[in-house]
């Protein structure tokens, strides 16, 4: 029991050093609010750690029906970019799942990018300004280029997904890319 507490309460220490960024709600063209949280391995990862590369935030519930639907088009997306080097899928376990539960959805999904626990906070602050079910872009600058609640369509939008992350990608990536995008949508 004791072990479980001490556990839960350096994952929320954890995930509350996001290094003094204002909560509040953001979006397009504002700076991507910085945070760190744990993979299901236990490995912290930070936000600001992947400047210098396009990211697409996944913003999930671990057994959310439409999160588990658009899974395999986010590894596509993850595959089809990730040779770049100068791209980053991540997932963010937005109802806070335990870590049998979160590794439960990358088993049934198949995703082989980092899916992190914990990240609730993000949604209950309005941080990001979205929920699950959601998708986020940044550029490598730090700023948000692209979220899915911008979209009247609602969450996965693969075409707009794929142009926020080629438009934000570096001139010379885009041009090595750009090639195989086309390809996938004729």
């Amino acid at each position: 029991m004791r072990q479980r507490v001490a556990v839960r309460l350096c994952a929320l220490l954890l995930s509350l050093s996001f290094h003094g960024e204002a909560l509040g709600q953001v979006g397009a063209g504002d700076p991507a609010p910085d945070f760190t949280l744990l993979d299901v391995q236990g490995t912290p990862l930070t936000l600001s750690s992947f400047r210098g590369k396009v990211v697409l935030l996944g913003l999930i519930g671990y057994a959310c029906a439409p999160c588990v639907q658009a899974a395999p088009s986010v590894e596509q997306i993850w595959r089809d970019f990730s040779g770049t080097g100068a791209f980053q899928t991540l997932a963010l376990d937005m109802w806070n799942g335990t870590v049998s539960l979160v590794q439960s959805f990358i088993d049934q999904t198949g995703v082989t990018f980092p899916v992190l626990r914990d990240a609730g906070f993000l949604q209950g602050s309005s941080f990001y300004g979205i929920q699950f079910d959601n998708y986020v872009v940044i550029d490598p600058t730090g700023v948000i280029r692209y979220t899915s609640v911008d979209e009247a369509s609602g969450s996965f939008n693969d075409a707009a997904i794929r142009a926020a992350i080629a438009a934000s990608l570096p001139v010379a990536v885009q041009s090595t890319t750009w090639s195989g995008i086309k390809e996938l949508y004729r």
